[in-house]
């Protein structure tokens, strides 16, 4: 996850390892790969599938601006 972060430059946003699977069952995830956005304030934004091509980018800047 270390390596990921660092190679896509997510190291300014907070990163959660869930290896006893408790926030996939809040979240309801049922598949990998997924993707929650939680803003400061709203709901969450789940994604569900990869993110190829610039897509985590464009995600971020949507939900975080």
């Amino acid at each position: 996850m270390r390596a990921f972060v660092a190679r896509h430059g997510l190291e300014g946003m907070t990163q959660v390892v869930d290896d006893d699977g408790d926030i996939w069952a809040r979240f309801g995830v049922r598949v990998q790969p997924a993707w929650f956005f939680v803003p400061v304030e709203g709901e969450p934004v789940p994604i569900y599938g990869g993110l190829f091509d610039g897509a985590l980018g464009e995600r971020i800047e949507a939900t975080f601006g």
